[in-house]
């Protein structure tokens, strides 16, 4: 197939339009209707050739074709997993931040509600110390556990 031929097949198309794949099946749809038509010899062996050439072309490009989509689904598949990754690390940090938060207020009131409560005891112990008794037992033995520590 020369250039004369293939400027034939294509003549009066719009080629912008079309993609090259409908381009090639054209060209080897016409290229083998003209076959069919010439006589024996070695005009039609080099035209076979010609039209092989181009089903070869044709061949490899729906085989990049075909790796492309398979690569097109797979980077679409890995952006999904990373959003998913991302999705549960996040919401394993919310979680990590609840926590850590309960566990400040926690701590915080573990230390701050005793010191208040010896503070109180402590100072109603005094008062009924100033009142008249010298000494009582009860607060005697309770000063021994106004000691704010962590068991």
């Amino acid at each position: 197939m020369d250039e004369n031929n293939t400027n034939e097949i294509l003549e009066g198309e719009a080629v912008d339009e079309k993609t090259t794949k409908e381009l090639l099946d054209e060209v080897i749809f016409k290229e083998l209707e003209r076959i069919k038509t010439m006589p024996d010899g070695d005009k039609k062996n080099a035209a076979v050739e010609n039209v092989m050439k181009l089903y070869r072309l044709k061949t490899e490009e729906n085989k990049v074709e075909g790796e492309l989509e398979i690569r097109k689904t797979q980077v679409e598949i890995e952006s999904e997993c990373k959003v998913d990754e991302l999705l549960i690390r996040r919401e394993e940090l919310d979680e990590r931040k609840k926590y850590d938060l309960c566990r400040s207020v926690t701590d915080t009131c573990g230390i701050v509600f005793p010191i208040i409560f010896y503070g109180k005891w402590l100072r109603r112990g005094f008062e009924f110390e100033e009142k008249g008794a010298i000494t009582s037992f009860t607060f005697r033995n309770l000063i021994s556990k106004f000691k704010p520590t962590r068991r």
